[in-house]
């Protein structure tokens, strides 16, 4: 509190050397100070002028370690941000990638299994033709022996006999299961 700020109190704050001075000359104690209080007083001052320095000091060099630190985890963000991008984007050419791969194996697939049909197709046919005729021929030699009758037949039935198995085999490559 300045010597000066509470006019009221003025020789409450007086010192004790001044107490056996008249009040006028009191007051002009007061008002005009020995040098060695305006020393005492400008030391203390100054004194309080320092810790408040170095406390500011103090203070700025943590708000510049903060902020450094704030600067450091932007520019760590920026980069996490970059690096989630580039394998987000990764991530999006892999699963294209895999899509494509998936539609090419189940065409290879359903080639496949159209290759299978026409082979089984093709084979069945040829042995049902085969049948045919051989029926057709039984037809015609009914009127022979009963000896040549017999043998078509067997020969018929030998080849029926081969088609369901070749059947069975072709429907186990195909992986159905009868």
């Amino acid at each position: 509190m300045a010597w000066s700020d509470h006019p009221i109190d003025i020789f409450a704050q007086l010192p004790d050397s001044c107490a056996s001075v008249m009040p006028g000359e009191r007051l002009r104690q007061h008002l005009n100070p020995p040098i060695e209080m305006k020393e005492t007083k400008l030391s203390k001052l100054t004194a309080r002028l320092a810790r408040c320095s170095l406390d500011l000091a103090h203070s700025n060099s943590k708000l510049e370690q903060g902020i450094a630190r704030r600067k450091g985890a932007e520019k760590a963000l920026k980069t996490g941000e970059c690096r989630s991008a580039k394998l987000l984007d990764e991530s999006r050419d892999l699963q294209k990638h895999l899509q494509n791969m998936s539609h090419q194996i189940l065409t290879a697939h359903e080639d496949e299994r159209k290759k299978l049909s026409l082979l089984l197709q093709d084979e069945i046919v040829q042995t049902l033709a085969s049948i045919q005729i051989r029926l057709l021929t039984l037809k015609k030699e009914v009127k022979m022996s009963d000896e040549g009758f017999k043998k078509e037949i067997a020969t018929t039935q030998r080849l029926v006999r081969e088609s369901a198995r070749m059947i069975s085999r072709f429907a186990r490559e195909c992986g159905i299961q009868a």
